[in-house]
């Protein structure tokens, strides 16, 4: 946290095994996109179950991640100026908690990048307010 570092891959999965955690500063800059076939076919990040470590993405402007950012166990966070798909990709967040704040945004119509690909968690979404 804190630091002034980058982070760029196209065609890449992180995987967060055990007690890996993520936690993505608003002063540095990233850009992901996941591999477009194969068995992790449109999942930027994997956060192993179990893994229980939360999930921190403060975007910053210029920082752009598509695909599944994936952590069904793990809070994640999106907050700040998160819009990390303003270039137009799409990110879809499967966590046990999904927390929004700031001014974040999320395109949610992945059908262009991702296709019929689609990700269940065994769980239902749901919007509290």
């Amino acid at each position: 946290p804190g630091g002034n570092g980058s982070l760029s891959g196209q065609g890449v999965t992180i995987f967060l095994m055990e007690n890996s955690q993520l936690y993505i500063n608003a002063n540095e800059q990233v850009n992901l996109s996941p591999p477009t076939s194969g068995p992790y076919a449109g999942i930027t990040i994997y956060q192993a179950h179990g893994n229980t470590q939360a999930l921190t993405l403060n975007g910053g402007s210029g920082s752009v991640v598509s695909g599944f950012i994936y952590a069904p166990d793990a809070a994640i966070t999106y907050a700040g100026n998160s819009d990390m798909n303003a270039q137009g990709s799409c990110l879809r967040l499967v966590g046990d908690t999904v927390t929004m704040t700031g001014s974040s945004a999320v395109k949610s119509d992945c059908t262009a990048e991702l296709g019929n690909r689609e990700m269940y968690a065994g769980r239902m979404i749901t919007l509290a307010k």
